[in-house]
């Protein structure tokens, strides 16, 4: 059997029994869940949410300082002798000041997510505010302008020029007003025929 039919084999057979996350089962923790434990693991990488590194790197410096020229055998007693020293309240010292960076670092994430949120509705709001101010241009370039909706067919439908002669901004006097009139409808009956 070649390694792309064993690869192939196993791949169905993870597959079948629900994929890689529902095989990933550690011994350590279906017995502590057989006791009613329930073991919490930390995300990866991230030492510093981790208190038992705090209690290596003090380890280690007391190693360097005080046991550096020594065998192995003399170092591991030192070590032992300083695990046997150390002390509850030294670790309760380390567990809060994990919690400390948890709580700051669930602090700085709440405020990013508002601060995100923030811009968010903000750029929403001047969305709505372009989109308000554009409709409101554009209803302004069709001001004096209707629709004739009295056509069923789309392409029918007319744009009409409505004068308004309590608003005589272009400079036309009334007169000249009716001669436009009575041109646009002579062009409209023409148009008819």
């Amino acid at each position: 059997m070649l390694k792309p039919q064993i690869v192939s084999i196993f791949e169905d057979f993870v597959r079948k029994n629900g994929g890689r996350q529902n095989m990933k089962k550690y011994v350590i923790d279906e017995e502590a869940r057989s006791q009613g434990v329930e073991i919490l693991r930390l995300p990866p990488y991230h030492c510093i949410y981790n208190p038992i590194e705090l209690v290596w790197a003090a380890l280690k410096f007391y190693l360097k300082t005080n046991c550096e020229n020594m065998k192995l055998s003399e170092a591991r007693k030192c070590a032992l002798e300083w695990l046997k020293n150390y002390t509850a309240a030294e670790a309760a010292a380390c567990i809060r000041h994990v919690e400390d960076l948890e709580e700051e670092t669930r602090k700085k994430l709440t405020e990013k997510d508002n601060e995100e949120m923030e811009k968010e509705r903000e750029r929403a709001e001047a969305e709505d505010s372009y989109n308000d101010r554009n409709l409101m241009e554009a209803e302004s370039d069709y001001e004096g302008y209707e629709y004739d909706l009295d056509s069923d067919d789309e392409e029918d439908y007319e744009l009409e020029h409505v004068v308004d002669d309590s608003d005589n901004s272009v400079g036309y006097d009334d007169d000249d007003i009716e001669e436009l009139l009575r041109a646009y409808n002579d062009c409209e009956s023409d148009d008819s025929t």
